[in-house]
């Protein structure tokens, strides 16, 4: 049983990869010296370029790969090719795969960094940074994300019953009865509807980035 709720919390309520995932992804054929990844990381500001052979990606290159393959090591950067220090084979996910799992498969592999694939095409990166800026520590555990969608729930309850009774009773004047059906659909309507709308809400703040 516990199982089961952890799992219907992750499917509704933690954000897929698409939602934060860096796309186009930016790749450099394994082919091209150390010299141009280094350069296109630089200019563009990212610390790994998707590793591609004839178009598919095979790898990635990441700054801690040049720092231990490449500089630590001597070896020169105008002549070293990007597959001979890469890290391969490449580690994916899908689009539609939740951020949970995605930070579970970070750490069992030992990466920061995940290429996001859907039908064997390239589609975007996901890294542990953009997971970390964009959600609190905790966020994404089913049981605090479970915890937060009651709390939600409540606290829409008990605010907007409190001024539905208000009205009800000393602005429509309703009777006893019809202020007991009204209670009773209202409340059942609020339950179902809070912690949706807590969950509406935080989308639209991460959308507005705020």
């Amino acid at each position: 049983m516990r199982g089961r709720i952890r799992e219907a919390v992750r499917r509704f309520l933690i954000p897929k990869a698409k939602s934060i995932m860096r796309s186009p992804p930016r790749t450099i054929e394994g082919r091209s010296p150390v010299l141009e990844a280094v350069r296109a990381m630089t200019d563009l500001g990212i610390g790994s370029l998707i590793v591609t052979r004839d178009g598919r990606p095979v790898g990635i290159f990441t700054r801690r790969d040049l720092m231990r393959r490449v500089i630590e090591r001597g070896l020169d950067v105008g002549r070293t090719r990007v597959e001979e220090v890469a890290s391969s084979p490449l580690i994916s996910i899908g689009p539609d795969d939740d951020l949970a799992s995605a930070m579970e498969l970070m750490r069992s592999r030992g990466v920061s960094r995940l290429a996001v694939m859907r039908g064997g095409e390239l589609v975007g990166i996901l890294t542990m940074t953009d997971i970390r800026l964009r959600f609190p520590k905790g966020y994404l555990s089913p049981w605090i994300l479970l915890k937060r969608f009651l709390v939600d729930t409540m606290a829409y309850l008990t605010f907007w019953s409190g001024i539905w009774t208000f009205v009800q009773i000393y602005v429509l004047k309703f009777t006893v009865t019809q202020y007991i059906a009204n209670a009773a659909i209202g409340s059942i309507l609020t339950i179902a509807l809070g912690g949706i709308y807590g969950r509406y809400l935080d989308a639209i703040r991460r959308r507005a980035d705020v």
